[in-house]
């Protein structure tokens, strides 16, 4: 009696392990997607990829579909669907084996790999800039000068800023659309000259005598000692400036004269 209850115990025990094994291996063989096939158009395509990495999938592939411009309505990188055993219409309660075969199709823009940095063009010509770019497929949009470099101060003929879609700043092997636009402003040294000036300061006899502040625009150059004589050289960028002899003393008694620096 002992010995079939004993065999009975062994038998219920053999029949537990049994489906609990059943339920443990056909979980494991078992996975359900990230989300539904619905709500994973549209998503970055290395983000999906990474949830299905997580969830345990292995054999994941991605094909790409190189359709993109930077006008598109799509962001760069948008899933189209994700393909899971062949189905592509799926919830997220669905279950497919371990094995199963992903399949993730997106979009994408079209790349240019940059040979050149943003320094290399920096000090580059023109017609080189122009030469270089068309190289790799692209046009310079736009175009301008500008002169507001001080030739005192720049060592250079030319300074270029060259922005690709609004980016001034770039290195050998960085990944462009093949759609950018690129502007360059060419940055050019003014025209600067020397300009001497000689001040006779003639004293006066009986009136106020008074030392004088001597001014160019709003720039101090010096004050003179009543009745001293001074010379003075600057630097000018063309165009008119105020030489302003004022009383050092009290600025509201003052004069002026016009400098137009046009030539040393």
């Amino acid at each position: 009696m002992k010995q079939a209850l004993i065999k009975r115990k062994r038998l219920l025990v053999i029949i537990c392990l049994f489906f609990c094994l059943c339920g443990c291996s056909s979980k494991e063989k078992h996975l359900s997607p990230p989300d539904s096939s619905d709500n994973l158009k549209g998503n970055y395509y290395e983000t999906v990829i990474t949830e299905f990495e997580i969830i345990g999938f292995t054999d994941i592939e991605s094909i790409c579909i190189d359709d993109l411009t930077l006008q598109s309505e799509m962001a760069d990188g948008s899933v189209e669907y994700v393909e899971i055993n062949g189905s592509k219409t799926y919830s997220k309660d669905d279950e497919f084996p371990l094995d199963a075969k992903v399949i993730v199709k997106y979009h994408i823009i079209p790349k240019i790999s940059l040979p050149f940095s943003s320094k290399e063009v920096a000090h580059m010509a023109y017609d080189d800039l122009t030469q270089l770019f068309r190289s790799i497929g692209l046009e310079i949009a736009e175009y301008s000068e500008i002169y507001d470099l001080d030739p005192d101060v720049v060592g250079n003929e030319c300074t270029n800023s060259v922005m690709i879609n609004g980016q001034s700043a770039f290195e050998i092997d960085d990944e462009i659309p093949f759609d950018s636009i690129v502007k360059v402003e060419t940055h050019y040294p003014y025209d600067k000259f020397t300009v001497k000036i000689y001040i006779d300061f003639l004293p006066n006899l009986i009136f106020s005598k008074y030392d004088v502040k001597v001014s160019l625009n709003d720039e101090s150059l010096g004050v003179l000692r009543h009745g001293e004589d001074k010379d003075f050289e600057v630097r000018l960028k063309s165009g008119e400036y105020k030489l302003i002899f004022s009383k050092n003393d009290d600025s509201s008694i003052s004069g002026e004269t016009i400098l137009d620096a046009t030539s040393d």
